[in-house]
């Protein structure tokens, strides 16, 4: 499967977010949940706080009482949670607000989730 990443740093984020969970890139969930992390600097300085990688899940409670999430970095992992388990979203509210750079990597992540 080819993926587009937004730059080198992302691709590099996104190998070893996969390598440290000990998954696959065929594991579309994970990919998608990684995909969105890697891309963004503030959320893969965070992941700890978003993935349990002793567990193998997301931290659905822990990330939302944290105030250092701005609203679009919130927005991403609501949808990288949705991504990942349909964790419940809305669409309009993700993308509303989202600046050029986040949209962007949203609609890459959402190609990747469902390879097309």
């Amino acid at each position: 499967m080819y993926l587009d990443f937004i730059d080198n740093d992302h691709e590099d984020n996104f190998y070893h977010l996969i390598a440290k969970a000990g998954s696959s890139v065929g594991d579309s969930d994970r990919r998608a949940l990684f995909y969105i992390i890697a891309g963004s600097y503030d959320l893969n300085s965070k992941v700890d706080a978003l993935y349990d990688f002793e567990k193998c899940c997301i931290n659905k409670s822990d990330w939302q009482e944290r105030d250092d999430f701005s609203r679009g970095i919130a927005k991403l992992v609501t949808l990288a949670f949705n991504l990942y388990n349909g964790y419940e979203c809305n669409p309009y509210d993700i993308f509303a607000g989202l600046d050029c750079l986040n949209r962007e990597l949203a609609h890459r992540a959402i190609r990747v989730r469902f390879d097309y």
